[in-house]
């Protein structure tokens, strides 16, 4: 058993997969919605691949922007949002091989 992305013409396969990625689906931010921080699954082809996550409000500024590097392989981000009001927020993954824009919920606790 394995599990595969599609995203254009390229196809992702994980074999096996982890107990964590069963319960999530790549390129989907999760826990959501959330207080502290989420986690982001994505693949990447080649190692020292540079990506830019962009948080924007609900009014369409860009609030918050992070730096990662992508290794080959299965990635898991941890993306800290504890200093982010209540709200909604797009995530915008950029130079991504699978970009995507995701929903986030945040409360204050």
């Amino acid at each position: 058993a394995g599990y595969s992305e599609y995203c254009d013409k390229i196809i992702y396969t994980v074999k096996p997969p982890s107990e964590e990625l069963k319960e999530s689906v790549l390129n989907t931010i999760y826990p959501n919605p959330t207080s502290e921080t989420v986690k982001y699954n994505t693949v990447s082809q080649k190692d020292n691949h540079p990506i830019v996550v962009e948080v924007i409000d609900a009014a369409g500024k860009q609030v918050k922007e992070m730096k990662y590097t992508l290794q080959r392989g299965l990635n898991t981000l941890t993306l800290k949002v504890s200093d982010l009001i209540a709200g909604l927020y797009l995530f915008k993954f950029v130079n991504t091989e699978c970009p995507s824009v995701q929903k986030v919920v945040i409360y204050n606790r």
